[in-house]
Formats: C-alpha cells, sequence, structure tokens
C-alpha cells in the first residue's frame, strides 16, 4: 500500500495561503509595532523575532514596493553632490505617501 506524503492546505477567509498566522494577528503584530520594539513584540506574543521581523517586511514591501505611478500627484525631486569621486545621487519622492519613487546615481535628465 503507498501512502500519499503530500500536505494539504485548505484555503480559508481569514489567512493568507503559506502563512502560519492569520491576518488578524498580522494586523495585532502590525499594531503592537507602533509603540514596541520587535524583540517586545515577540516577547509579549510569544512568537520568534523573526516572524515579527518577517510580518514587518512583507507589510513593507506590500506598501511600498512598486508605487502606483497613475496616482501621483506631486513629487519631490532632489540632486545631492557627494564630491567628485561619487557625484550626484538623485532622488524622486511622492510628497502626499512619503514613499521613494526613484533612486539613482547620477544626474536624471530633465525633458
Amino acid at each position: 500500500m503507498h501512502r500519499c506524503q503530500a500536505v494539504r492546505q485548505v484555503k480559508i477567509q481569514f489567512a493568507d495561503e503559506h502563512k502560519r498566522y492569520t491576518r488578524s494577528f498580522e494586523r495585532l503584530v502590525l499594531d503592537l509595532s507602533r509603540h514596541m520594539t520587535i524583540q517586545a513584540v515577540a516577547r509579549h506574543l510569544g512568537v520568534s523575532w523573526d516572524l515579527v521581523k518577517g510580518i514587518q517586511k512583507d507589510n513593507l514591501n506590500k506598501r511600498y514596493r512598486l508605487p502606483k505611478l497613475a496616482k501621483i500627484k506631486r513629487i519631490a525631486l532632489d540632486e545631492i553632490y557627494q564630491g567628485k569621486k561619487l557625484g550626484y545621487l538623485t532622488i524622486v519622492l511622492d510628497l502626499q505617501r512619503g514613499a521613494v519613487i526613484l533612486l539613482a546615481m547620477g544626474k536624471v535628465p530633465m525633458h
């Protein structure tokens, strides 16, 4: 008799696939992280530091990874001269969200 070694995970509405925690737990971690260090949140909830850090990292990636350029209304552009050896560093920000849109070495050509 052959035994199937596959593990299946049932889709449920209150948790994302491939995660070992619920969305409400994720929200709790993020809310506590506003007022506590990663270590303090982990200790308070009885979970590992890596789990709390991973939840924070995923949240930041979701919020700031790829800015939606169609929604941008105001930008700030700054060119910082770092000296002869390094040249210019150009930063473009979305002023409404405070998100970095572009970070580039050198000057950005204006058309």
